[in-house]
């Protein structure tokens, strides 16, 4: 389909068979994003070795969580090349995973890893993934196994002091 909408495209039909082909083209299929729980997700991050992983703890309801949302999909696909994962944990509540979450995932399509944290509601299980949190979202963890790195930061990012916290990691190794 792509190379005959291509051909199609170059013949001066522009725009009409672009959209076309955007309607005839399926879309990439839904995956439902893991549930995980607070404990299940520490020891995937202590599978990670090496490599630094920037965890971002969200929620539906959090109008600065959304917003910054493209920051940390832009920093994915800058560091694609290096040891750094960037992973997306939703912490809404279970009760609105279907009629919030999960649409709201489905409509973005991030190119990143989402994960459902399955916490139980309150704030008791925060320690499981870093003893100084305090439950403030939006909440970002920086963690690398290898040399016990596991610092987390509370409140929003500008894309500038998001690299910058980044870069003192990578630049360290």
């Amino acid at each position: 389909m792509g190379a005959v909408c291509g051909s199609l495209i170059g013949k001066g039909r522009g725009r009409w068979v672009f959209l076309l082909c955007l309607a005839v083209i399926p879309p990439a299929p839904w995956e439902e994003p893991p549930v995980v729980t607070p404990t299940q997700l520490r020891h995937r991050l202590e599978r990670q070795g090496d490599t630094l992983v920037v965890v971002n703890f969200w929620a539906t309801w959090c109008r600065p969580c959304i917003e910054e949302l493209p920051l940390f999909d832009s920093l994915a696909h800058r560091y694609r090349h290096a040891p750094v994962r960037v992973w997306l944990v939703n912490v809404d509540e279970r009760s609105r995973w279907e009629r919030s979450v999960k649409p709201f995932i489905r409509r973005r399509q991030f190119s990143l890893p989402v994960l459902l944290l399955a916490h139980g509601g309150g704030s008791q299980w925060m320690g499981t993934l870093h003893p100084a949190w305090t439950g403030t979202i939006p909440a970002t963890l920086f963690w690398r196994a290898s040399d016990s790195v596991a610092e987390l930061v509370e409140g929003e990012w500008t894309a500038e002091e998001l690299e910058r916290y980044v870069q003192q990691y990578v630049r360290y190794r």
